[in-house]
């Protein structure tokens, strides 16, 4: 039977991270990945980088790099003042880069190789039917795989979507528009002659997806961008996280569940996770909870929300009625200082207690101006995104 010391199950920027640093320390690796090896990187992405990230990826793969601007309803702001800048990139650029330097550094790759089980109590996954034996193992599989439900791990679903349309846009653009799109965002992603146009919904909130893409279509189509002959594409998130480390098993990336549940970015999280896998795979006293908390923690500000917006039946909420009602305390002179107030100590909460971001992003999403600083913005920002 064939064995290796770490198997590593899908080819995401995740699992080639992990690859690329334990190869890097001579450890016998195999990366096991169900696309041929041509097609490593294809994915539903919008494709942004956070700054964090830039430093393992080679700027020559930038299609842009950007202030976004962000609408909040009708409100216009730049992240300039955020000290805020976001590159774009091919997905399947970044996939293909990473690829080479795993391989550089003597990690095994294969591609045309799907994991159908994975019996854990023996150290084997089977792989076309042969038995392939390992002493540690990283699922690095994504969202969408079977292997998730086959390990018994729970899953929390939702979608993301975007159109590809073949047009030079010259600024990223990020939308919050609760009258309009609902309580969720939409994205202008330039990639150079062609952009990512998208959002995504719950469909365990009782969204539907003819009705979210329609309300979309509706709303760029204000703006004069006409989607209905874009390609579209779609692909579902799992935002139900369920563990990093049991024994010799590590989850990371989108297996774990470490994007973050209200934008859908993970590439950063992803290859953090990889390395700090890795790390702890190298050197049994790496001390992984703290780094690993870390890129968890949007799981702790949002998940609040989220509960909170499936218990109650987010149906059953009315967004104008709140909307009009903050505007009331807004347009009052003491409900404007109340506001203020009560935004500037939730800001200095969200270390301690980031649950409390979920009703910072609520203050945000239907009573934007009451953010009465960019202080108070760029401490929410530092922990949200």
């Amino acid at each position: 039977m064939e064995k290796h010391e770490i198997v590593i199950i899908g080819a995401g920027p995740g699992g080639l991270t992990a690859a690329k640093e334990l190869a890097k320390k001579d450890r016998d690796v195999l990366l096991l990945e169900r696309k041929p090896e041509d097609k490593i990187g294809e994915k539903v992405c919008g494709g942004g980088l956070p700054e964090r990230v830039w430093k393992d990826v080679p700027s020559s793969l930038f299609k842009g790099v950007f202030t976004p601007i962000i609408h909040l309803g009708g409100i216009e702001a730049t992240a300039q003042l955020l000290g805020m800048k976001v590159a774009s990139v091919d997905r399947i650029d970044l996939g293909q880069y990473q690829l080479r330097e795993a391989e550089k550094f003597g990690a095994e790759v294969r591609g045309n190789s799907p994991v159908s089980y994975v019996k854990l109590r023996q150290n084997k996954v089977i792989c076309k039917g042969e038995e392939i034996g390992y002493d540690n193992l990283i699922v690095a599989c994504g969202s969408n795989s079977r292997l998730l439900k086959r390990l018994g791990l729970r899953t929390y679903i939702t979608i993301g979507y975007d159109y590809d349309i073949e047009e030079h846009f010259r600024d990223m653009e990020i939308f919050y528009d609760v009258e309009k799109i609902g309580i969720r965002y939409a994205w202008i992603f330039p990639h150079g002659d062609h952009a990512s146009i998208g959002s995504g919904y719950i469909p365990r909130f009782g969204q539907k997806g003819i009705n979210e893409r329609k309300k979309i279509e509706n709303f760029f189509k204000e703006r004069g961008i006409d989607l209905k002959y874009a390609k579209k594409r779609s692909a579902p998130m799992n935002i139900a996280y369920n563990y990093f480390k049991r024994r010799n098993v590590y989850l990371i990336g989108d297996s774990a569940s470490f994007l973050n549940p209200l934008t859908g970015e993970g590439i950063y999280q992803a290859m953090r996770s990889g390395e700090i896998a890795a790390n702890a795979i190298i050197d049994k006293k790496y001390k992984y909870k703290k780094p690993i908390k870390d890129v968890y923690r949007h799981h702790q500000i949002v998940n609040p929300l989220l509960f909170a917006a499936d218990f109650f039946s987010i149906k059953k909420l009315e967004p104008k009625r709140i909307q009009k009602m903050l505007g009331w305390l807004e347009n009052s002179k003491y409900g404007h200082r109340a506001l203020s107030r009560a935004n500037y100590l939730l800001a200095k909460s969200l270390k301690i207690y980031p649950g409390f971001a979920s009703f910072l992003y609520l203050s945000q999403l239907f009573a934007p101006t009451t953010l009465a600083s960019w202080d108070t913005i760029k401490d929410y920002m530092d922990v949200l995104i």
